[in-house]
């Protein structure tokens, strides 16, 4: 069985705290294990904060856009962005060099390192940022 969701709220920063919180507790009734739960919202909320802080930026009016479909085996985010977009390996090739502890441009390798599969899809009518994370069920049988 296929649940979906959406959230759409103003694009803000403190907007993006509420997507994480509903992130984090879908994730926690769908029984996936902590560092998964915690993972996925660390990604959902990296790229909602690029969309608000790099798409957005000079678009006031437009709506931040998450969709959730969740499905027996992962769980996959949609976020919506209408900017110009990017080239994902690009962006990957060049964070590989980046200095990890710097506090920007870590959002990509940090999206791509938690989550189990990422892609972006361009488009002129909007973009996607599409992450999934497959569901294992934490034991709590301990």
């Amino acid at each position: 069985m296929k649940e979906e969701l959406k959230i759409v709220t103003p694009c803000n920063f403190e907007h993006v705290r509420l997507i994480g919180a509903v992130i984090n507790r879908i994730c926690r009734e769908s029984s996936m294990k902590d560092m998964d739960v915690c993972n996925s919202e660390l990604a959902v909320v990296e790229a909602c904060t690029n969309v608000v802080k790099h798409a957005h930026k000079d678009k006031l009016l437009e709506k931040l856009c998450v969709e959730i479909f969740i499905e027996s085996d992962r769980i996959e985010f949609h976020v919506y962005d209408k900017g110009p977009g990017f080239d994902l390996n690009k962006k990957i090739l060049h964070n590989e060099g980046h200095d990890l502890l710097s506090e920007s441009s870590r959002g990509i390798f940090i999206i791509k390192s938690v989550m189990d599969e990422v892609y972006y899809d361009l488009s002129p009518g909007g973009n996607i940022m599409r992450m999934i994370k497959y569901r294992v069920a934490e034991d709590k049988s301990n």
